[in-house]
Parts: C-alpha cells; structure tokens; sequence
C-alpha cells in the first residue's frame, strides 16, 4: 500500500470533498463528518450517525420508498465518481 492508501488524514479530507459535493447536488444521503481535530495519519474519527443498512429491510419504517433510496444511493455514488473522481473502494449502503 502506497503512503496515501494509508494516511487517513487524506481520508478525512475525501469525506470532506464528497460532503461538499453531495451536499451541492441535493442528494438526500446521511453521512458521517470527519471530527479533524481527531484525525490524524492513523486515525480517523467520525461522527456518529445512528440508522441501519438499507439491505436490513425490516428495519425501514412502514410504507418506505426503497426503490427510491436505492436510486438515491446510486446516484450518490455516481455523482462522487463522476464529479469529484472519488471512487469509494469499500462502499457502505
């Protein structure tokens, strides 16, 4: 693994990008924020965001528009690949 591979404070400012970049497109997605004063080459703190992955299905409340959140979630990750050239190796839906 390269340096950058393994850097998290390079991670952390990732999250920052794609935040920026989702955020500019209005897409509806929750993601944690890197706490940079807790960052450091191997550290990366987050803010916790309580929820459930979107594949534990009986955990969605009632009536939820799940083709909706999975079409939400690609472009998401379309826009960060697209836009910012950040290409999620380990992504979490």
């Amino acid at each position: 693994a390269s340096r950058e591979e393994v850097d998290f404070r390079l991670e952390a400012q990732n999250c920052l990008q794609a935040l920026r970049t989702l955020r500019k497109h209005s897409v509806n997605v929750s993601c944690p924020e890197p706490v940079l004063e807790c960052c450091g080459r191997r550290v990366l703190t987050m803010v916790f965001i309580d929820g459930w992955k979107i594949t534990d299905v009986d955990r969605l409340p009632y009536g939820c528009d799940r083709e909706g959140m999975a079409q939400g979630l690609v472009r998401a990750f379309a826009l960060l690949a697209i836009e910012d050239g950040l290409i999620p190796g380990d992504p979490h839906p």
